[in-house]
């Protein structure tokens, strides 16, 4: 879990080539890819080994890397 601040970005490797991550949005606003995610929302990220994770507010998110 991590807290990002409005305008933040972070970047994400996936530990594993046969992994995913399931993103979810405790609260606030964030971006992945071309996708905006909103409190209590939440994607699931496959067939790549990192993504960015853009805040567009102040936003507490969960990230769970999961084997495929």
């Amino acid at each position: 879990m991590g807290n990002l601040d409005k305008g933040v970005s972070a970047s994400y490797e996936l530990k594993g080539n046969q992994h995913g991550v399931y993103a979810f949005v405790i609260e606030g606003k964030i971006k992945v890819g071309d996708e905006v995610l909103d409190t209590r929302d939440g994607m699931g990220i496959i067939d790549t080994t990192g993504f960015e994770v853009e805040a567009l507010e102040d936003s507490r998110v969960l990230l769970m890397e999961v084997p495929m």
